[in-house]
């Protein structure tokens, strides 16, 4: 699931990510935060993955990469936070 990270400066999403993430998180949390937020232009992003993550469906991947893609140009910064090794090899592939 995703959890908002309140009390953050205006125009960051702060997002952590616990559980499992499935469609249903993209779909009724995270698209349409970030996307009300992006209609004052671009956002900063921070994304804290614990290590209770415990899966990350199939269909969820795909709403990542189709969201990444739209909103490319409306995210200025992305900071991403975990200790998890796959993640890390994960986000250097963008790097």
């Amino acid at each position: 699931m995703f959890n908002i990270i309140e009390d953050l400066e205006p125009g960051i999403l702060g997002i952590e990510a616990v559980g499992k993430i499935t469609h249903e998180d993209y779909r009724d949390t995270l698209i349409p935060t970030a996307e009300s937020m992006m209609r004052d232009g671009p956002i900063k992003v921070l994304c804290v993955i614990r290590s209770g993550l415990t899966d990350f469906a199939l269909e969820a991947m795909w709403d990542d990469e189709r969201f990444g893609f739209k909103h490319w140009h409306d995210i200025s910064h992305f900071a991403l936070v975990s200790d998890h090794v796959w993640i890390r090899v994960a986000a250097s592939l963008f790097t």
